[in-house]
């Protein structure tokens, strides 16, 4: 299984559930471009934030703060996803790293 499909699975599993989630789609990005003038210039550009879960949303019922960090094999996960999850459940959110589908059955 790809980490694609353990999220979609996962998306689905909960969205039947009747919790509110969506992917975070994070990265950093550098993309060319050319001007009037036809000089060409390159822009870094950041999309989300550094160690972003993979998979961000609202509980049902209670309205907490769900984030989850997908991995597939032997992935695990990075310095700044931990810290990110961490942070999560610092602030009384629900952050959980799954492997596969019932990982997050556990909790829901």
């Amino acid at each position: 299984m790809t980490e694609q499909q353990l999220k979609k699975l996962i998306l689905d599993y909960l969205t039947t559930k009747g919790h509110f989630v969506w992917t975070n789609n994070s990265g950093f990005s550098i993309k060319e471009y050319t001007t009037k003038d036809g000089t060409t210039h390159k822009r870094a550009w950041r999309a989300g934030k550094v160690g972003g879960s993979d998979i961000i949303g609202v509980e049902k019922g209670t309205g907490r703060f769900i984030v989850i960090e997908c991995k597939v094999g032997r992935n695990t996960v990075t310095p700044e996803q931990r810290d990110f999850l961490n942070e999560i459940k610092r602030k009384g959110g629900l952050a959980l790293v799954a492997y596969s589908l019932e990982d997050v059955q556990k909790w829901f």
